[in-house]
């Protein structure tokens, strides 16, 4: 799309100089949103990924030890399950 737009924003043709700043800004807005979303959006996410974990390992939290113990909780037999009747 934005290599169909060039002929647009050069001005080759005759009238076209009403059209060449609606190219130049097309393809302007082509390429930054193509750059952020391929490259500045994926840099960003893993920056704060990076600072997540690191904000983990300084606080000494691990995904699984809420979860384990909570399903410990869950998992215990209510009272008088297992035993026999006198």
């Amino acid at each position: 799309l934005i290599a169909a737009l060039f002929p647009l924003a050069a001005r080759l043709e005759e009238g076209s100089e009403i059209w060449s700043g609606i190219g130049v800004v097309l393809i302007g807005g082509m390429t930054s949103s193509t750059l952020l979303s391929l490259v500045v959006v994926p840099c960003m996410y893993t920056y704060f990924d990076d600072l997540q974990r690191g904000l983990r390992r300084l606080i000494g939290w691990r995904p699984g030890r809420r979860a384990q113990r909570r399903a410990d909780v869950e998992h215990r037999e209510p009272a008088g399950v297992g035993r026999r009747a006198p």
